[in-house]
């Protein structure tokens, strides 16, 4: 399942948005509406990018998780999401952000850097 990064930080999941592809949050707008506040966006805009992938080892039915914090127009987002380890022992991620993001699969954690030309030619990235 997707997240998607809400004003308060705390990634909705959306089952609707599994077959919409990789999409990266790109603008939120909230200017000139009349009941417009702050910590509501009334505007959500998306892109589709190709995403990186990243990739991991584990045993099978084990859980990856994929966190990344990012800014839009200077207000702090999370995109988080998670993937099993299948029969072939390999859980896949579509990461749509660049920046630091922080992993965790079973008992392993790290950071990975996610560079916008991995996000925009569809990287393939594999964790240790």
């Amino acid at each position: 399942p997707r997240g998607v990064p809400m004003p308060d930080g705390v990634p909705r999941r959306n089952p609707a948005l599994a077959d919409l592809g990789t999409l990266r949050l790109v603008y939120l707008g909230s200017s000139g509406a009349p009941d417009a506040s702050p910590g509501n966006p009334l505007c959500w805009v998306y892109e589709r990018v190709p995403g990186a992938e990243v990739v991991a080892q584990g045993a099978p039915g084990e859980s990856l998780r994929v966190s990344l914090e990012f800014r839009i127009d200077g207000r702090p987002l999370e995109w988080v999401a998670t993937a099993q380890v299948g029969e072939d022992g390999h859980a896949r991620l579509r990461v749509p952000h660049s920046g630091q993001a922080r992993w965790r699969r079973g008992t392993t954690s790290g950071s990975l850097s996610i560079g916008p030309e991995d996000v925009s030619g569809g990287a393939t990235l594999t964790l240790p």
